[in-house]
């Protein structure tokens, strides 16, 4: 997930052109903190942090 969301931010990524990884672009530029896990029992967790 985070090296998916780094190679975003590098190259010129015109959302108009591309499709998938809209999302992961609003999440990163929206929060201050975007984290993914894959949990023991399949569960999936995304934390999104907007500090105050």
């Amino acid at each position: 997930f985070q090296s998916k969301l780094e190679s975003l931010c590098q190259e010129d990524y015109d959302p108009l052109e591309k499709e998938g990884g809209r999302g992961l672009m609003f999440m990163n530029q929206l929060t201050d903190e975007v984290s993914y896990q894959r949990l023991s029992d399949e569960r999936n967790c995304l934390l999104m942090r907007k500090w105050c």
